[in-house]
């Protein structure tokens, strides 16, 4: 790597070749000796360096390297490498399917020379649940982190973010809770102290393309993720900010009748494979029981209805997604073309 080096895009992937692609094309043409290039492939079916060399033929070989796994290590963990195997002053932590804007590296750079002291710089995500950025603000430590927090899902988006790495000091206590799903957002909060400071930016760099529309069984290891942040070992008062920024979650990102959908989807697919009633106390109890007084009604109802009869559970279930305005299951798992595991 080149002395020249600023600024790391590292890009952790898994079996999205197609959209890899897409985003390096979009990204290649605005890179210039100032940045190194990183893809952490975390052992992909198809060995990621292969396919995209001609890709990066565009490139000098000092300024890039693919790194492959030598297991699936998770994608939590493979956004942790990131941090690790960074070696210039800045990370920007890129995923491999997220819209990059055509002036994003112009955009970055700006800001690190307006603010080369600040541990993290969040930039404003469009997104329907994401609340409009009207103009770029300072806040300083722990507290003034978790204030920064205007929508949960905009200030973890992981695109969206880039750090100061020469500000980061320690990666345990984040390391520790890999598993959460927001440990990039933890190593920032860990190495937050009063004199340190962030910027939340209200310009773009990226376009979040996430959908709440559609399907993915990856909402439970969110919550999951998520979950494990209520253990997080922080003053009562701090805790309680940081708790009521988390379930904004509840309000559209993943609502509580988003998760049960899913839990019945999950266990239509993968039957006993998943405990639904293990599951949903778990997710009430631990989480979704701070938000709405819906869901504590929501709760006991399915609760209840499993406890009796699983097929009384999906009529209920029918009727609670007209009520949200969502589709009947059995049609949504159709159109989504949703197939029962072999």
């Amino acid at each position: 790597m080149e002395n020249k080096s600023i600024l790391t895009i590292a890009i952790p992937t898994y079996n999205r070749i197609e959209q890899l692609c897409r985003t390096l094309t979009s990204l290649i043409p605005q890179l210039d000796d100032r940045c190194y290039l990183m893809i952490l492939d975390n052992n992909s079916d198809k060995n990621v360096a292969d396919e995209i060399s001609s890709i990066l033929n565009e490139l000098p070989t000092t300024q890039y390297s693919v790194i492959r796994n030598g297991v699936n290590v998770g994608a939590d963990l493979n956004i942790f490498r990131c941090f690790e195997y960074c070696h210039t002053q800045w990370l920007w932590t890129l995923s491999d399917d997220d819209e990059i804007e055509s002036d994003a590296i112009k955009t970055i750079f700006q800001h690190i020379n307006c603010y080369p002291n600040a541990i993290n710089i969040n930039f404003y995500s469009p997104h329907v649940l994401h609340k409009k950025r009207e103009t770029t603000e300072i806040f300083y430590g722990q507290d003034g982190l978790i204030d920064s927090i205007d929508s949960f899902g905009a200030n973890i988006f992981l695109s969206a973010n880039i750090y100061n790495m020469s500000l980061i000091k320690s990666f345990y206590q984040a390391n520790r809770m890999a598993y959460s799903c927001v440990s990039q957002w933890l190593i920032i909060l860990f190495n937050m102290q009063s004199d340190i400071f962030l910027i939340r930016s209200n310009n773009i760099i990226v376009r979040n393309v996430y959908s709440t529309q559609k399907y993915t069984s990856i909402n439970l290891t969110i919550i999951n993720g998520f979950i494990t942040l209520f253990d997080l070992p922080l003053p009562k008062h701090t805790f309680k900010k940081l708790r009521s920024k988390i379930l904004e979650v509840d309000k559209g990102w993943i609502k509580f009748s988003h998760i049960i959908k899913t839990l019945i989807i999950e266990n239509k697919l993968k039957g006993n494979d998943i405990n639904i009633k293990y599951h949903l106390k778990r997710y009430f109890y631990r989480f979704y029981k701070y938000g709405k007084k819906t869901n504590y009604f929501m709760f006991l109802l399915i609760l209840i209805s499993l406890y009796i009869s699983e097929r009384m559970t999906y009529q209920i279930l029918r009727q609670l997604i007209k009520i949200y305005k969502h589709i009947d299951i059995n049609d949504y798992m159709n159109k989504n073309n949703i197939q029962k595991f072999s």
